[in-house]
């Protein structure tokens, strides 16, 4: 099913814009009429994509992945566009055209357009692909309670330090593997280069070689 982008205005004159999925340009139109939209200009998705939001979300094929910054920092957004008292389908839609990874962008226009049409946040979510079962359930809990804002900001603050704790890892992991990838790198230059012209110092003595020294010139040699 194609992902069509579109721009138009409401009823109050507002602009609008975002994603709408439909099997084709005037299955789009006609869900877009229904939602109270008077649309200047729809087209096919950035691509020509012919997956839905979710399709696309859910294979990494077609677009880079999710990070957790990302994810984060549209988690903080939508509970500070909560939090104001925003609607949610507006809220929704305004982060929908706010983020620039393209998975989360597709994957947001799919849970607005599903929140549109009656399904819960937290359902609309666990049909859209990057979102963790972890995360659907976190968001099902806080709009069962209420606090459906609480739980996004703790949910960000979540998301925030598994961001730190991974790069922390990362560094701690990084630093030993270039340390070794220098000591091999000088290990092998010297077998190489220098121990060549050594071997030649000592065997112009024309002295009788220790043992080991003659094995660490024949693995010289070898290299």
């Amino acid at each position: 099913m194609p992902v069509f982008t579109y721009r138009g205005v409401d009823a109050a004159g507002k602009n609008l814009r975002g994603f709408v999925d439909a099997d084709s340009s005037a299955g789009a139109r006609s869900k877009l009429r229904r939602d109270g939209v008077f649309l200047t200009d729809l087209a096919l998705g950035e691509g020509g994509a012919a997956e839905t939001a979710a399709a696309r979300a859910k294979n990494p094929r077609f677009t880079r992945s999710v990070s957790g910054t990302d994810l984060a920092i549209a988690t903080r957004q939508l509970a500070t566009l909560i939090g104001a008292a925003v609607p949610l389908v507006e809220s929704l839609g305004a982060l929908s055209e706010q983020v620039e990874n393209a998975r989360l962008k597709a994957a947001l226009g799919g849970v607005r357009d599903r929140v549109n049409e009656g399904a819960s946040l937290g359902d609309a979510l666990a049909a859209a692909g990057p979102f963790s079962d972890l995360y659907v359930n976190l968001v099902r809990a806080g709009e069962s309670s209420g606090a459906l804002d609480v739980v996004l900001l703790r949910l960000a603050d979540y998301l925030e330090n598994q961001v730190r704790t991974r790069n922390k890892v990362l560094g701690i992991v990084l630093y030993p593997v270039i340390v070794l990838c220098v000591a091999l790198a000088v290990a092998i230059a010297l077998v190489t280069f220098v121990l060549p012209k050594i071997a030649t110092l000592l065997q112009d003595l024309g002295t009788e070689l220790p043992l080991i020294t003659r094995v660490i010139i024949g693995a010289s040699d070898f290299l």
